[in-house]
């Protein structure tokens, strides 16, 4: 194999850094089993990275981008060599790493490299001898190096850093620009609402942000224990008891195992410890709480003797009390943190569900977007985009711009561009759901990830809604996965529609956030525009409102796809079609329609289009209907078309009902027998249409 050594990928504007980290990456390939391996910075004493074996012996490597060796570069060789045998006394083996090989003419008069070679391994073993050390001085040229580079398992390494297409931060922003082009509507960077979900998303990533965060919890132990250790209480003091001081003595074991966690990458980052250390002091509470209670019985009888017991006299035993309360309350929380953190730190596959339009596609834009901006490894794909039934990874790579790249080489390179920004690399894939993946997803999803999940250095986080996950994704991939639920802006529809309004400039609602639909990223983002549009800067209110607000959200979502498709917009497509579907559902008794009768009929509204263009995919991408899996009867589903939001869907079918029965002049005539609107004035309770129905009360009097 030929490899040109000046062609090597730099690393932060250097080619020395790239030689310095493709031999550490190298060297942790080859780093023996139960090994631990680290490697450095700069300053490096002595050694690019090290790993420490099973009985705590040490090999170190040293890496030198050198295209000669002359007089300069020996001692430079001799100087690394003894601040090495210096700071790493036990060190045992020594590689040394340079782009060259060593000739060896043998002509007299001459010394060559490798007679330069041997000699400064005579004296560096005598420098080792002296501290009382025996290192074996190991060569890796040239020669070396490109064999181990010509490894099938090195494959993607040797792409990375001598192919140089792509795997850069500049590579990566451009794939995510390209993604987010895709994403629409979706996802609008400039209005962001910070969820606790993307804590989550943190922790999957192995951010040091998140690592950190773990490692502040220890702060709020801390606190509790100064509380402890602050108290004025004498040694007389009869709440002064042994288990109090091992209680202590637990707190102070947990806080310095915190202090013990290091930030790695790659592997199990185990909290195991600290939960054991944590469930430990927390049974010495109790202990503790449960003798303080007998010593604060026994004070009081011996008062009540005395005659000097007063039930709102403060007794020796309430700051204890306080203290162990509060250090319970704290050590449960961190406990509860500490396991869901290694829930998702810990695991290579995470999987996002929600409904749709739940914000799910805005979430992964956003996570994505600063983890390029940390120079993190980040590959984010649009489900949308897999259009035909080809294989995932043939397509994937198409859209990454790598055509005639292997699995394995974009594996081994993505891994390689982990290991050089030391972090974890991401491959997101969302929506799997869309495009041809109800097709392609269930049959190749588990050689998919497998492929993936052979780097520890990667993780693979996939977003699908939630009616197609047990479609899409197996359900014994499902269990090994850690998952998680969108809920949209539930629970925080104030703050989503107050940056929402404050962002487009709109009155904030002085009445309280009540609708439902306000939950709904998608929704709330449209009827903004829609309002800017309009040049109004308030909702409407009230039950008016809301049908004011349908009208709002379908004449703003017309505009867009009147622009976008090319019809006039004057003509209304949009609420035609939707009423073409509420005649149906009304006609079928139900509130869902066939997929294939579903998208019949709204281009029925638009025909002589392609499907990318056509009217059907602009209402399922702006989120006005609703693509699902529906279970009609026992075990059979069936692909269905809703409306989305139930009211508006209310609405429409009672618009359309309206519309075709109700005469304004003679209204009496559609609620008589044989009338279009008589079934509202039955005696029953109510009457539906279809799975939830179209609850309409009905009245006691025809004529109510």
């Amino acid at each position: 194999m030929q490899l040109n050594w000046n062609d090597i990928r730099p690393l932060n504007g250097s080619q020395a850094n790239g030689f310095e980290e493709l031999c550490a990456q190298l060297a942790r390939a080859e780093s023996p089993d139960r090994a631990k391996f680290e490697r450095k910075g700069t300053p490096d004493a002595g050694v690019e990275c090290y790993c420490i074996l099973p009985d705590r012996s040490e090999w170190g490597w040293q890496a030198k981008y050198f295209n000669t060796l002359g007089t300069s570069q020996w001692e430079q060789l001799d100087k690394s060599v003894k601040t090495a045998l210096d700071n790493h006394p036990k060190l045992v083996r020594y590689f040394v790493c340079i782009p060259l090989d060593r000739p060896d003419a043998r002509i007299e008069g001459q010394k060559s490299a490798m007679q330069r070679w041997n000699e400064r391994v005579e004296k560096w073993e005598g420098w080792a001898q002296k501290r009382d050390m025996c290192v074996e001085f190991v060569w890796w040229g040239s020669s070396e190096l490109l064999e181990r580079l010509s490894q099938n398992e090195h494959i993607g390494r040797r792409y990375f850093w001598f192919d140089q297409r792509g795997f850069d931060n500049e590579w990566f922003q451009t794939r995510l620009d390209e993604a987010v082009e895709a994403a629409g509507p979706r996802y609008t960077p400039e209005v962001h609402v910070d969820l606790p979900i993307a804590r989550d998303l943190e922790l999957f990533g192995r951010t040091e942000s998140a690592f950190d965060a773990i490692k502040s919890l220890a702060r709020e132990i801390r606190k509790e224990l100064q509380y402890a250790n602050s108290s004025d209480s004498t040694q007389e003091d009869p709440s002064k008891i042994p288990a109090l001081d091992d209680l202590l003595k637990a707190g102070d074991k947990i806080l310095k195992t915190f202090s013990l966690l290091e930030y790695k990458p790659d592997g199990i980052l185990s909290f195991a410890a600290i939960i054991k250390e944590i469930e430990s002091a927390n049974c010495l509470a109790s202990k503790a709480w449960k003798i303080l209670s007998g010593l604060a019985r026994e004070y009081d009888a011996k008062h009540q003797e005395e005659n000097d017991y007063s039930p709102h006299r403060n007794t020796p035993f309430a700051q204890r009390f306080h203290f162990i309360g509060r250090l319970q309350s704290k050590l449960r929380a961190v406990r509860s943190s500490l396991l869901h953190a290694d829930e998702f730190i810990n695991n290579k596959l995470m999987i996002l569900n929600g409904k749709a339009g739940t914000g799910k596609t805005h979430l992964l834009c956003d996570f994505a977007n600063r983890r390029i901006a940390s120079e993190a490894p980040t590959v984010l794909l649009m489900g949308q985009r897999f259009l035909d039934e080809d294989s995932p990874w043939t397509q994937m790579l198409q859209q990454l711009d790598l055509p005639g790249v292997s699995a394995k080489e974009f594996v081994g390179a993505l891994e390689a561009a982990a290991q050089a920004a030391g972090c974890r690399a991401l491959v997101i894939i969302d929506a799997l759901n869309e495009g041809q993946g109800r097709v392609i997803w269930p049959v190749h999803i588990a050689a998919f990830l497998s492929a993936l999940e052979k780097s520890p250095w990667i993780g693979v986080l996939l977003s699908v809604r939630s009616t197609y996950e047990d479609v899409v994704i197996s359900e014994e991939i499902r269990k090994r996965a850690v998952s998680v639920t969108h809920d949209g802006f539930a629970n925080h529809e104030y703050d989503a529609a107050r940056t929402f309004f404050s962002y487009y400039g709109l009155e904030f609602p002085s009445t309280p956030i009540l609708q439902p639909e306000f939950q709904n990223p998608l929704l709330l983002k449209t009827l903004c525009l829609g309002l800017k549009d309009r040049e109004k800067r308030r909702l409407p209110r009230g039950f008016h409102g809301i049908t004011s607000t349908l009208d709002l959200y379908l004449e703003t979502v017309n505009k867009k796809l009147a622009k976008e498709l090319d019809f006039n917009p004057s003509d209304q497509l949009v609420r035609k079609a939707l009423e073409r579907i509420a005649t149906q559902m009304v006609e079928a008794d139900d509130r869902w329609l066939p997929r294939p009768k579903a998208e019949k009929i709204v281009n029925e509204v638009l025909p002589g289009r392609g499907f990318s263009q056509s009217l059907y995919r602009g209402l399922v991408t702006e989120g006005v209907l609703i693509e699902e899996r529906y279970e009609r009867t026992g075990d059979s589903r069936e692909e269905a078309v809703f409306i989305s939001y139930d009211r508006f869907t209310d609405h429409i079918i009672a618009d359309s009902l309206l519309r075709r029965h109700l005469d304004a002049d003679d209204p009496k005539v559609a609620f008589s027998e044989g009338g279009g609107l008589v079934f509202i004035c039955e005696t029953e309770g109510y009457a539906g249409y279809g799975m939830e129905g179209l609850m309409v009360e009905k009245r006691q009097s025809p004529n109510a």
